[in-house]
């Protein structure tokens, strides 16, 4: 599932400019049942000199059969 670490790159098109940035991402089950949770977090900087882009932070809860 998604469960895990996850980083990659992209580039956002920001009033006419490319701007490079790298993005981490954190999946953690907090519970699997009767619906799986999981804690979603989100952080981007820029690629070039690392400065705080974005972040994000919330669950995610997956009902199964539904």
């Amino acid at each position: 599932m998604l469960e895990g670490h996850w980083m990659g790159t992209g580039t956002v098109m920001v009033n006419g400019r490319s701007i490079p940035y790298l993005e981490d991402l954190l999946f953690k089950v907090i519970r699997q049942s009767p619906a799986v949770v999981m804690n979603v977090q989100q952080y981007t900087k820029h690629a070039q000199n690392g400065n705080p882009m974005h972040a994000e932070n919330g669950f995610m809860k997956i009902f199964p059969n539904k």
